[in-house]
């Protein structure tokens, strides 16, 4: 399955982006149909919140090929993972996420970044893990989550051409 949304209504728009993100980041495993992880510190998902002047986009990939991307201007890819591509970059970025996970520290927060900066929410059994950066400095290589932030790119490049090719 692979859906393109577009809300007409911005306050529609952003209420849909803000129930979505908060699912992915509050749902139990077993509440999102994935398996109880046998250990407490496996990151079972993902949510990638990048800042921009005119709003937020969200990267959301779970250890089920479950893959999303949603903007709070309305515009959104659900059920990418359903596509191969797409659900081998999410398998790469939840175990680049996973070998990087110690310079995440514990997250309450449900804020998306400030502008020009890009949060990393890995969630675990044990709880949920952060961290914040500086967009270009993830993108220059300068960063221990460059290689998340790049696999995260890996995955929007891949429902990209989905939905190219979909559109024809």
């Amino acid at each position: 399955m692979f859906r393109r949304r577009r809300h007409d209504d911005p306050s529609d728009a952003a209420g849909a982006t803000k129930e979505l993100r908060l699912r992915a980041l509050q749902a139990e495993p077993a509440e999102l149909g994935l398996p109880d992880p046998d250990d407490e510190l496996h990151v079972f998902g993902v949510t990638v919140d990048m800042s921009f002047p005119n709003g937020v986009a969200t990267l959301v990939a779970f250890a089920d090929g479950s893959t999303s991307l949603y903007t709070s201007t309305g515009f959104g890819i659900i059920g990418g993972g359903a596509h191969p591509e797409v659900a081998a970059a999410s398998r790469e970025l939840l175990r680049l996420a996973e070998e990087h996970r110690a310079a995440c520290a514990p997250d309450a927060s449900e804020d998306p970044p400030p502008q020009g900066f890009v949060t990393f929410r890995l969630r675990t059994p044990g709880g949920r893990l952060s961290a914040t950066d500086d967009e270009s400095v993830l993108a220059s290589g300068d960063s221990p989550l460059s290689p998340v932030f790049h696999a995260a790119h890996d995955v929007i490049t891949e429902l990209r051409r989905i939905d190219e090719a979909r559109r024809g």
